[in-house]
């Protein structure tokens, strides 16, 4: 026989080896395209088509509703892109015209009196329209502490003559009704700025006093803030302190910047060495065409925003400043704020706002199925205000970042929290992972100016104007939650060491439910208000305090378990797979 043809040379072996590879990588490419063009068709589907057109059960009718479904989805996204920039460039300049000569006045007005300080629009929004935005911060003290004390250091620190940058405090806002409000000074009247409660008052107590307060509306004639001491107050562990309640009207400030106004009468008011201030921008900045595609979809969102229905976290009828509200707060006391990070770390990087999030939308879960006929049929959407400055800021000396009252660093997000019935069967982590694919859109970075560029479109309308169209937009939310990031040291505050720090701001309108969480000094604290026809003080706090510390408990225990399961591989599997390697090398030699 003929001898055996010689074995082909390297260089042929390796361009048959080259030819296979790029003939599997055009593959996966080919797969790829497909993929992206008609997702949920595989190969084998498409294959086992029958080549008459028709289609079978393992074929083509399997895949076709899902891809027909998604095609839909990419045309009405094109379609509502389009409706979107028609409305931009029609209608905008349109409405624009009609309400032209009301907009002349205004500008007129500002051009005769260039020495007024005019207020910025979203707080010309807070004045117009909302004269129940009222901040209420709470500070907890470690121990009794009398009202004269406390009182004269925050005269001393915010009211002195020289405190120039302060003066705000000795200011009231005019409000008038075609032209724009503007700061004008205002009688100090000691009595009526600084209140003193001296009778005993346990946690639940003062719930129902803030409650009470959340109805009774400021005097605009007056600078619009007040300072309320509980010199003898008992905290939900029965220990003996004082609680000092600031309200502020949201018009003078946003978070940001009262945090820093706070911040200048503390000691210290700065991170000691080691303590982080804030964490580093990892985010990538969008070029020019992506920053155009964030501004439609935001635009889309913010135009063609549904109406939320009535639902066990939303009332059917408008509320006004005089109706009954509910107030409750709860320090988290399974979880901190290193343990959150540690728990943040262990289910795929989330961040702790993620995890707060996730917790009080299991929380509202378990209280809607706990209350007959409580539970939704769709999805809840959520107003998350934002701040759209750095988290250092706030420990920024005013040499530095001089200090700008207002609400200029503030952002708005619009999120769907899944409690709608489709989503009642969702697990905690399920919950969780649906919010992350929400919070990291990077879209959610231009929807929080545009938001707010809205909200201070209505504030420089006229006042007779804006109340028309308002109402109805913020129709389209059920919740309106702020996440408060305080110093993670301890410190004192007007000359008291402060224990803990909470925010509330009252429900109003449309907007049924405020949520705040906030962190002090390594602990997180769950504040709520809500509209007092739908839930009772008890409902209320088991939702921030039993409901929420369960959800915490679900998320982290799912990261203990993970530990305990490399533990074990630890010291069973690969304790034992080492042990045999080594016994190979002994049972290999004679």
């Amino acid at each position: 026989p003929p001898p055996p043809p010689p074995p082909p040379p390297p260089q042929a072996a390796f361009c048959r080896m080259s030819s296979e590879t790029a003939c599997s990588a055009a593959g996966e490419q080919q797969g790829a395209m497909r993929d992206a063009l008609l997702p949920g068709c595989d190969a084998r589907t498409l294959r086992e088509a029958p080549a008459d057109g028709s289609a079978d059960a393992g074929g083509v009718a399997g895949a076709t509703p899902g891809c027909f479904k998604r095609a839909c989805a990419c045309l009405g996204a094109v379609l509502l892109d389009l409706l979107t920039v028609l409305f931009l460039v029609i209608a905008a300049p349109l409405l624009l015209v009609l309400l032209g000569p009301f907009l002349l006045a205004p500008l007129f007005d500002r051009l005769f009196h260039p020495r007024r300080e005019y207020l910025d629009g979203v707080s010309s929004a807070w004045a117009n329209l909302m004269p129940d935005a009222v901040i209420h911060g709470l500070f907890i003290s470690e121990e009794p502490v009398k009202a004269e004390t406390i009182f004269g250091k925050f005269q001393e620190n915010y009211l002195a003559p020289g405190k120039s940058v302060f003066a705000r405090f000795r200011q009231r806002f005019v409000v008038r009704g075609c032209l724009w409000p503007y700061w004008t000074d205002a009688e100090m009247e000691v009595a009526h700025h600084f209140r003193t409660v001296e009778e005993p008052v346990d946690q639940q107590g003062l719930q129902v006093a803030i409650a009470k307060l959340q109805s009774q509306e400021l005097d605009f004639e007056r600078p619009p803030w007040e300072m309320w001491h509980y010199e003898n107050f008992t905290d939900e562990n029965g220990r003996a302190c004082s609680a000092t309640l600031l309200r502020i009207h949201h018009s003078m400030a946003d978070g940001c910047t009262l945090m820093r106004v706070l911040m200048q009468a503390a000691s210290p008011n700065k991170p000691p060495e080691g303590v982080a201030d804030s964490r580093p921008d990892r985010r990538k900045r969008p070029n020019c065409c992506q920053m155009l595609r964030y501004w439609l979809t935001a635009m889309r969102k913010l135009i063609f925003m549904g109406d939320d229905k009535p639902s066990a976290f939303k009332s059917s009828s408008y509320i006004n400043i005089e109706d009954p509200k509910v107030v409750a707060w709860s320090t988290v006391q399974c979880a901190s704020v290193a343990d959150l990070k540690v728990i943040g770390k262990g289910l795929g990087g989330a961040t702790i706002n993620d995890i707060l999030l996730a917790a009080l939308t299991g929380a509202m879960r378990r209280h809607a199925e706990a209350t007959p006929g409580g539970g939704l049929a769709s999805d809840l959407t959520a107003c998350s205000w934002v701040s759209l400055c750095p988290l250092k800021h706030i420990y920024t000396d005013f040499s530095e970042k001089p200090l700008k009252w207002g609400n200029s660093t503030l952002g708005c997000v619009y999120l769907k929290f899944p409690l709608g019935a489709r989503h009642r069967e969702l697990k905690s982590r399920e919950t969780l992972q649906h919010l992350q694919s929400m919070t990291k859109d990077p879209a959610l970075m231009v929807e929080a100016k545009a938001a707010v560029d809205l909200l201070s479109f209505f504030g420089w309308l006229p006042k007779v104007i804006a109340k028309v169209f308002f109402t109805p937009l913020t129709n389209t939310t059920s919740l309106s939650m702020s996440n408060v990031p305080g110093p993670q040291f301890a410190l004192e505050w007007c000359g008291v060491p402060v224990r803990g720090m909470q925010f509330f701001m009252p429900p109003s309108g449309t907007i049924s439910m405020f949520a705040t969480i906030a962190t002090w000094n390594g602990k997180v604290n769950v504040g709520l208000g809500m509209d007092g026809s739908l839930i009772d003080q008890e409902g209320l706090q088991k939702i921030c305090g039993e409901h929420f510390e369960a959800e915490l408990r679900a998320l982290g225990s799912k990261v203990v378990g993970q530990r305990e399961e490399g533990l074990q591989k630890i010291c069973g599997e690969h304790f034992e797979a080492e042990l045999r390697a080594l016994g190979s090398k002994v049972v290999g030699q004679p």
